[in-house]
């Protein structure tokens, strides 16, 4: 009999060591996980950063451009379409050019004004302006002399097929010097307002060929048509259009009729 008892003692002692190590543990992995009733309100009520439940060391800082602008520059309004060829590899050289190191279009102040001006118009009657190049630092301008002068022709079939390279210089397609270093020049061409689908000019941008002169007899009339509009709202905008690029307007009253700047577009 008191053995029996002894044995029953016995077992209440090992569940009440059972019961208190149990419990240990259960409070042991609470702190462990970090999960009281009160610090996991406190972390849910923490304002999120960013929109996001991201840890402030998890964010990366937004990219901005901090560079300043010349005094005279700005850059062109957000409502236009701007789509730099020569920041991309999608050009005559191929490669990116020296001096664009953005998708941003940068003109005088007077040229951005006017420009968004003929946005406005072009709005109007159906249509947006599509920017393929603005300013333009000096540094690509003398990148384009020196492309011209070497073998390179991986875009010949794109861009100059039925034109020399050697000749490319000599007939005015290249330059030494450009008004667009002067932020007073725009390469531009028109889209729909709605489809956003470029209007047929009868060729594109830098296509270096007789057929893209302003009024090449290459094309039909619809498409003169189209660089007749183009002409139309960029003249009543105070610009003024270049016989051999149906794209390239040039700024009337330049603010910067003699300097040419080579900083870059960024």
């Amino acid at each position: 009999m008191r053995y029996y008892k002894k044995i029953r003692i016995q077992k209440r002692f090992i569940c009440i060591a059972l019961l208190l190590i149990l419990i240990s543990v259960l409070c042991f992995g609470c702190e462990i996980c970090g999960t009281p009733e009160n610090d996991f309100d406190a972390e849910q009520s923490q304002p999120a950063i960013s929109g996001t439940n991201k840890s402030e060391s998890d964010i990366s800082p937004p990219i901005v451009c901090i560079s300043a602008l010349p005094e005279g520059f700005s850059y062109i309004d957000s409502s236009i379409i701007i789509e730099l060829r020569y920041a991309t590899s999608y050009n005559f050289t191929g490669a990116p050019v020296a001096g664009y190191e953005a998708q941003v279009g940068i003109m005088t102040s007077e040229g951005c004004a006017a420009l968004l001006e003929a946005e406005h118009l072009a709005e109007s009657m159906g249509y947006k302006l599509k920017v393929y190049d603005a300013y333009r630092p000096v540094r690509a301008v003398e990148s384009f002399v020196a492309w011209a002068g070497n073998d390179d022709e991986s875009m010949k079939d794109i861009f100059y097929p039925n034109i020399s390279k050697k000749d490319l210089y000599s007939l005015g397609y290249i330059s030494g010097r450009s008004a667009h270093s002067r932020g007073g020049a725009v390469d531009v061409a028109l889209v729909d307002i709605n489809t956003l689908v470029e209007l047929d000019m009868g060729s594109y941008f830098d296509f270096y060929d007789p057929i893209s002169h302003f009024h090449s007899e290459l094309i039909s009339p619809e498409q003169q048509a189209n660089r007749n509009t183009l002409r139309d709202i960029m003249e009543r905008c105070g610009f003024r259009y270049y016989k051999n690029e149906w794209w390239h307007y040039i700024l009337i009253d330049e603010h910067f009729p003699d300097t040419y700047f080579d900083f870059p577009v960024q």
